[in-house]
């Protein structure tokens, strides 16, 4: 995974993030990893239009150079990046296909109905965080699937009747949250939500 930020108004510490990413995009193909997450940043001030242009030109850097290395970039909706909105405005300045989206399906949740989201993103998905939150004023918890706010079953609909076939990836942010359930717990529980729910819409297994 890559912590990036592509916002900041600084051009050398915008190249300093290129180097960064390209050094973790040659530890991916080394290890035959194909798909590297990487985060745009929070928004460095007010300028919207400025944010996305710097953001494009970081990716668009890199996207080339991803290709090159066999391993797809994976931009997540996560910080000032959770709307639909955003996202498609990076990927219609970035048209490499190296360049795709891991939707944190969660994150999104909170902002913007889930198929406004999806729609924005659907034909560059290459991968999914799928968990459950709950809000706790401005910040968003963890919980156990099924346990916190986040509509999972109309999320894994959105995705099977979008023929989606790539993974659900499982984020259990105890690091950050220490008073979670120890992952013993959590992971177990989330293999029996997921599993239920695919039999409930019934998507493949």
């Amino acid at each position: 995974m890559g912590y990036s930020r592509f916002t900041w108004a600084e051009g050398k510490q915008r190249k300093d993030e290129i180097a960064q990413v390209l050094t973790m995009l040659e530890l991916a193909r080394e290890v035959g990893c194909p798909i590297l997450r990487v985060f745009a940043g929070k928004m460095d001030g007010d300028d919207r239009r400025a944010n996305i242009a710097r953001v494009v030109e970081c990716l668009g850097t890199l996207a080339p150079m991803a290709g090159k290395l066999g391993v797809r970039m994976a931009l997540e909706s996560h910080d000032d990046w959770c709307k639909g909105e955003n996202l498609s405005a990076v990927l219609q300045g970035v048209e490499n296909p190296a360049l795709g989206i891991c939707w944190d399906v969660a994150n999104s949740y909170f902002v913007e109905p889930l198929e406004k989201t999806f729609e924005a993103i659907k034909d560059r998905l290459c991968h999914v965080h799928f968990k459950d939150a709950a809000k706790q004023g401005a910040k968003e918890i963890s919980r156990l699937p099924g346990a916190g706010d986040v509509d999972l079953r109309r999320a894994m609909k959105i995705l099977a009747d979008a023929g989606y076939d790539g993974y659900l990836s499982f984020e259990w942010e105890k690091k950050w949250q220490p008073d979670l359930d120890e992952p013993e717990v959590a992971f177990p529980a989330y293999i029996h939500y997921v599993r239920g729910l695919m039999k409930q819409l019934p998507v493949r297994q």
